[in-house]
């Protein structure tokens, strides 16, 4: 087998012998570097590395824990900027790792923040935006870096989409959860919202958001023959419908943890419905899971209120 590799690789099998005891001790190498970093030994650390670089010296994993010793804890190594900025850039340059890449950008741009502050904000603007991932996005590092304003109003950028994120996997969660424990896990959905927009002010997302939940709520409850209940939610998702058809292009929060925060929301203004009009027509009337409270007339105050907020240009 050996000598088959040896002659499809074209080389000698002293050399395929070599090169596997080269990975082999690359590899332990780097199993000592993720110890020593992690365990804390950070001036071991920028030392094996600085020397494991003399005969591996295009391995982009060992530079990174160098740079990423050198730049994080600069305090320890506050005359080695030059080392640090060479790293960084061939790292970012020539690295084909895309993580390792925004990993490097996300770190450079903290570095030059103490003394560059216009080349630490173009390296924050190459970051990709919070729906990427939240570490390394440009909104984190933004709020580490820029003046005070702007560090509020990028953390509260943060804030936003976490909570938005932490919803929507708690809203999926109840999707598959047993059918006695749907509501309770909906219901948590809507406190993790409610701890944020404490003044009860939501934009056109944050209403669609309720509206959906609601809805799923009021469906549960149908199935599980709580009708008077399922009216209530049902209610409840009327009232956001409303709110949502009613929200204007460019919104302002005036929540505590979210005052800063400014929104502009994309109004479909080529659909020929809003969100009231689809209410009713594509689910109320629609779905037959709404078949045994139709005729009460809670059910049909819910259609007439929705009624006066429909709009649609099809043709029915």
């Amino acid at each position: 087998m050996i000598p088959a590799i040896s002659n499809f690789l074209n080389v000698s099998i002293d050399e395929l012998f070599e090169a596997d005891k080269k990975a082999e001790r690359l590899q332990k190498i780097k199993d000592e570097l993720f110890k020593k970093y992690y365990d804390g030994f950070i001036e071991e650390t920028v030392e094996l590395c600085r020397n494991s670089l003399k005969e591996f010296p295009n391995d982009y994993d060992i530079m990174y824990y160098l740079f990423t010793a050198l730049a994080t804890w600069y305090f320890k190594f506050e005359n080695n900027n030059d080392e640090i900025i060479e790293l960084g850039e061939r790292i970012i340059n020539d690295c084909e790792n895309y993580e390792m890449k925004m990993q490097t950008i996300s770190q450079m741009a903290v570095f030059y923040s103490r003394f560059d502050t216009d080349k630490s904000k173009k390296l924050a603007e190459k970051l990709p935006g919070l729906s990427f991932g939240i570490t390394n996005s440009k909104e984190k590092v933004t709020s580490i870096i820029c003046a005070e304003n702007a560090k509020i109003c990028s953390r509260e950028h943060i804030i936003l989409s976490l909570v938005h994120e932490l919803c929507g996997a708690i809203t999926s969660l109840a999707d598959v959860s047993p059918e006695d424990e749907k509501i309770a896990v909906q219901e948590k959905a809507m406190q993790v919202l409610n701890i944020i927009y404490d003044n009860g002010d939501y934009s056109s997302y944050e209403n669609k958001i309720f509206h959906g939940i609601y809805r799923q709520m009021a469906e549960d409850y149908i199935k599980s023959g709580e009708h008077e209940k399922a009216l209530d939610c049902l209610e409840k998702s009327a009232d956001y419908s409303i709110a949502d058809d009613n929200n204007h292009e460019i919104y302002s929060y005036t929540s505590l943890l979210l005052k800063y925060v400014k929104m502009s929301y994309r109004i479909n203004h080529g659909s020929p419905t809003n969100m009231s009009y689809s209410f009713i027509h594509d689910f109320l009337l629609k779905r037959d899971i709404y078949a045994p409270i139709r005729e009460t007339e809670r059910f049909k105050s819910v259609i007439a209120k929705l009624e006066k907020y429909a709009k649609s240009e099809k043709t029915e």
